[in-house]
C-alpha cells in the first residue's frame, strides 16, 4: 500500500500534467472569470487587508486581484519565506507598497519583497487571505506544492479570516490524501463558481 506522501505525490504529477496542456487563452480566459468573479464576493469588498500570493507559470493570474486592492485603497500583503538560524523555512506576510520597487525573485523564482522591502504584518490584521494550491476536493482538502507553508501560517490568521483558494476546474479532485497538518479550505473559487464546504 502507498503511503500518504507516495499518493500526494502522484495527485501533484497528474495536476501538473494537466495544467502543462492547458492553452494560454484557457488561461487568460479561465483567469479572467475567476478574478473577476472574486472581486465582487462580499469578502473582498468588507477586507481591508487582503494577502494574495504573486502567481507564477500556470496559476491563475492574481494581478488584477492586486491591481484592484490598489484602486480601492486596500492593505496588500504578499506571502514570504524567511528562513530561522537553523536553515529551516517559513511562510510570513509582507505589505506591498510598490510592486514596481518593492519586488525582486525569491524562492522557486516567485518574486518576493526585496529584503529592503520587507514589512512584515501581524496575521491577525487579514480579512481575505487568497491561498493558491495544485488540487482541491470536494472537503476543501488541499494539495499545495509540498513544504507546508500556508499549513502551517493559516493556523495563525483570525477565526473570522476568510480564506479563499482560487484555481481552475481541472484541479478539482475527487479525493486528496491528507495529513494530520494538513489545513482545508472553507471556500474555493473556480472559473465555473464559488464552492463552499461545510
Amino acid at each position: 500500500m502507498k503511503t500518504i506522501i507516495e499518493q500526494k505525490k502522484e495527485v501533484r504529477k497528474s495536476i501538473q500534467l494537466i495544467k502543462r496542456n492547458l492553452t494560454d487563452e484557457y488561461l487568460s480566459s479561465a483567469s479572467k472569470k475567476i478574478t473577476n468573479d472574486l472581486i465582487k464576493t462580499k469578502a473582498f469588498i468588507k477586507a481591508n487587508t487582503i494577502m494574495c500570493y504573486l502567481s507564477f507559470g500556470t496559476e491563475v493570474n492574481t494581478a488584477p486581484i492586486i491591481n484592484e486592492c490598489y484602486k480601492q485603497g486596500k492593505t496588500i500583503l504578499i506571502p514570504i519565506i524567511m528562513s530561522n538560524a537553523d536553515g529551516t523555512s517559513y511562510m510570513e506576510a509582507s505589505e506591498l507598497i510598490d510592486p514596481n520597487i518593492d519586488l525582486a525573485p525569491g524562492t522557486m523564482g516567485i518574486l518576493e519583497p526585496k529584503e529592503s522591502s520587507i514589512r512584515i504584518k501581524d496575521p491577525k490584521t487579514i480579512d481575505l487571505i487568497v491561498i493558491p494550491g495544485l488540487a482541491f476536493d470536494k472537503n476543501g482538502n488541499r494539495l499545495g506544492y509540498g513544504a507546508g507553508y500556508y499549513d502551517y501560517y493559516l493556523k495563525r490568521v483570525r477565526d473570522d479570516c476568510y480564506q479563499l483558494a482560487i484555481s481552475f476546474s481541472c484541479q478539482l479532485v475527487s479525493s486528496i490524501p491528507t495529513e494530520e497538518h494538513d489545513r482545508s479550505i472553507p471556500h474555493i473559487l473556480t472559473e465555473r463558481g464559488l464552492y463552499r464546504i461545510d
